[in-house]
């Protein structure tokens, strides 16, 4: 600086740093008998700019009249002390708060303990709660900004000046944060009150391993952060709490600061992280739960987040594969006792066990025991319109299943074919021809919906669903159908009023044929497919780009390659939702 006093009264002392929007100096104030210390915040408009001049001076006067509201409110908020332009640039006047950031107490003594990073996020939680009732995000939470204050030990939250309305255009919104502590919606121009949860409980984590985010592990499927690693030692309930708190989609977070200080006080661990199950993705969640030992896929449909039927419970596993072993044990004692009444003739000069006609084995020698034996040694069944017909995840998990027909060696092996054998739960309803296809072709028929159609029209043509529960929006049903297995997934959100569709998706696997795709996607649209949004699906379909967005009149049309390389699209009424591409990655 160039000038001994700024608007004759603020001495500069030394710069504190810099930024993208100015830089940041501590003076004293000449004013003041006691010569008090503060922090002078200097923005720079773009120079032979008028617009941005404009636009500059606009910004300092919201941010200076922020501050005062927000530092008269809260004692571990700086307090602001003046505001003025000079030479062209504009000043911000706040206290000094004497102390150290958290960032410099990690790199001087090591990682901090639990009981004190606990301490610091009870601490913050109320201030963000208070920040937040003012209806602002302050989207720069990380531990360079916040200080350990000396002459009492909180912490205080210092640079307000990415501060935003939380209510604001947020389609006009820039990215402001810093990377690796700002959530995905951040990053995209739209943070939330839990953006600022987030950043909050990533400072806790890297206070704690003494490690940055980009230095943390993230979970190869679900892209998760995994740190618990680093510090083993630290409490469930706090790790549960933390965990909730970064995940990566907002819906999975704590709604509010006071929320998750509840949380945390009572000592009670909020429910496990979504990507520990399957759990409801930004617009979506799966139809159905994904088996650990299935590459099934689900398409992300609207549903609640707390639904209790997303996902498989540990008991329920346990029993499933108790349950699998006996039923193997019983397959095993069978083959060893037709294996003893099997005269050697037999076994050098006939044909083998699995190449006899099944017509030759009397019914007595299948067991009521192995009822779902047939079910698991033939592909999965089609979904029909009777849920009932499903492969369930039970029998897709079974320990008994012989996923090539060919290496059966028992005799049981051919039972479904046995006229005698036990009966089977007969399918309800014929299957259309393009339900019982397994690889689909161009000619293969998916009933495509566009929004308005009437939930009585969908169910005419594809008969109940696979799921159906409430919709994560407000006055929303969400259903989704297992269309081709493995293959194509369907799914809508109608609303519970009219009972017509609002958002309408489905997901292909990559083995489907583009023609099915583009066809549906043209049906989806009710045949109004544009060459744009033809040309989108078709860079999806290459891998030449992960997503398309577009929107034409009043919908929104999203195309998204999935982790798993189903390509998701979905079309919904525009002012239903914003687009989120990041959590329809999620498969």
């Amino acid at each position: 600086m160039t000038l001994t006093l700024l608007n004759n009264r603020y001495r500069i002392i030394r710069a504190l740093g810099s930024g993208g929007f100015g830089n940041t100096f501590l003076a004293e104030d000449s004013y003041m008998p006691s010569a008090r210390r503060c922090v002078i915040k200097q923005l720079k408009p773009v120079a032979h700019d008028p617009q941005a001049y404009q636009l500059a001076q606009q910004r300092f006067q919201r941010e200076a009249a922020v501050l005062e509201d927000l530092g008269e409110g809260s004692n571990q908020i700086p307090r602001l002390y003046a505001y003025f332009s000079e030479g062209g640039e504009f000043y911000l006047v706040q206290e000094w708060i004497e102390g150290e950031t958290l960032s410099h107490k990690v790199q001087q003594q090591g990682p901090m303990s639990e009981g004190v990073v606990r301490d610091i996020v009870v601490s913050l939680l109320p201030v963000l709660d208070f920040v937040h009732s003012k209806r602002m995000v302050h989207r720069d939470i990380k531990p360079d900004n916040i200080i350990v204050r000396n002459r009492d030990g909180k912490p205080v939250l210092i640079d307000f000046g990415a501060v935003k309305e939380a209510m604001g255009n947020v389609t006009n919104s820039i990215m402001i944060g810093t990377p690796g502590f700002m959530p995905s919606e951040q990053a995209a121009g739209q943070p939330v009150y839990s953006s600022d949860l987030y950043s909050l409980a990533l400072t806790a984590v890297c206070s704690l391993t003494g490690k940055a985010p980009q230095e943390l592990q993230t979970d190869p499927g679900t892209g998760e952060i995994l740190w618990q690693q680093y510090v083993p030692s630290v409490s469930p309930t706090f790790a549960a709490v933390l965990d909730k708190a970064i995940q990566s989609h907002p819906r999975d977070r704590f709604a509010t600061a006071k929320e998750m200080l509840d949380t945390l006080q009572s000592g009670v661990a909020p429910p496990s992280p979504a990507w520990t199950a399957t759990q409801p993705t930004v617009a979506v969640a799966p139809i159905a739960p994904r088996p650990a030992t299935s590459a099934s896929h689900t398409v992300p449909a609207i549903a609640s987040p707390a639904s209790p039927g997303q996902r498989l419970k540990p008991w329920l596993i346990a029993i499933l594969i108790v349950g699998g072993l006996i039923v193997a044990a019983l397959a095993l004692s069978r083959i060893l006792n037709r294996s003893s009444q099997s005269s050697p003739s037999i076994s050098s000069s006939s044909p083998s066990a699995s190449e006899q006609p099944v017509g030759e084995r009397p019914s007595s020698q299948t067991p009521a025991s192995l009822p779902s034996e047939p079910s698991q040694e033939t592909p999965a069944p089609v979904i029909s319109r009777s849920p009932s017909t499903t492969q369930t995840p039970e029998a897709q998990l079974s320990p008994t299943a012989n996923p090539n027909p060919q290496d059966r060696e028992s005799p049981s092996s051919a039972i479904p074919e046995s006229p005698s054998s036990a009966p089977r739960q007969s399918p309800a309803p014929v299957p259309t021809p393009a339900r019982n296809n397994r690889n689909p072709n161009p000619s293969t028929n998916v009933p495509a919906f566009p929004t308005g159609t009437s939930r009585s029209a969908v169910e005419a043509a594809l008969g109940s669903p696979s799921k159906d529960s409430k919709g994560y929006y407000p006055g929303t049903r969400a259903v989704t159908y297992h269309f081709v297995p493995n293959q194509i997934d369907l799914g809508y959100l109608y609303d519970r009023s009219s009972g017509q569709i609002r958002q309408t998706e489905v997901a292909f696997a990559q083995s489907v044929d583009r023609q099915v795709m583009l066809a549906t996607l043209d049906g989806m649209l009710g045949g109004g497919a544009t060459a744009e949004i033809k040309r989108g699906l078709q860079r999806v379909q290459d891998g030449q780009s992960n997503s398309f967005t577009f929107k034409q009149g009043g919908l929104k049309i999203q195309i998204v390659r999935q982790d798993c390389g189903f390509i998701y699209i979905s079309i919904w009424d525009a002012d239903l939702h914003e687009f989120d591409v990041s959590s329809s990655r999620k498969c």
